[in-house]
């Protein structure tokens, strides 16, 4: 299991069929691994995947993050909804979708990674601190300057923000996330 407090891998592929046989064997909970404590039990769903191939969307449900088109350009926004009313006129179904602790995202972040990066870094940074820029060596020590309390803190809102999210995702068959200022 990864250990890090963040990981992301996006999925790429040649074809829709490629990403449906990555998500049937990376997809579900591994008792081992506890950052899939969260996960959908995908036991009835993984076997849905790969008969929706090719059948078009619709009635898909489509979660909509409609605060994120909010904080969007006018462009950006623009063209989201364009896609949406496209997806819609498709016949897929589009479900409103609120998650209130996404806008502390970005904060919750760097409160996991502080500790783990400097704690990972330390040694190197001993053994070779001659050759280390002033630079990385002040973000380091920035970055020890977390405390237990606030990193704890950090992890419980991460803690919460992934039930959320699942409860979230559970509602809907694809949500659709738009990249905005607000979560660069």
């Amino acid at each position: 299991p990864y250990k890090a407090a963040v990981a992301s891998a996006p999925l790429i592929g040649q074809a829709a069929s490629d990403l449906v046989d990555l998500m049937e064997v990376c997809s579900g909970r591994d008792p081992r691994d506890p950052l899939t404590h969260f996960a959908p039990d995908w036991a009835d769903v993984v076997p849905t995947w790969r008969p929706a191939l090719g059948r078009g969307i619709k009635g898909c449900r489509i979660g909509v993050l409609r605060e994120e088109l909010r904080d969007a350009t006018p462009a950006n926004a623009r063209a989201c909804e364009d896609a949406l009313a496209a997806l819609e006129k498709d016949g897929a179904v589009l479900v409103d979708v609120h998650i209130p602790l996404l806008r502390v995202a970005n904060a919750i972040g760097p409160l996991g990674i502080a500790g783990e990066s400097a704690a990972n870094a330390s040694d190197d940074l001993a053994a070779h601190r001659s050759s280390i820029s002033d630079e990385l060596r002040l973000i380091y020590g920035l970055l020890n300057s977390v405390t237990a309390q606030q990193h704890l803190q950090g992890l419980r809102t991460r803690t919460r923000l992934r039930e959320v999210l699942a409860a979230a995702i559970a509602e809907v068959d694809e949500e659709g996330a738009f990249t905005t200022q607000a979560t660069l």
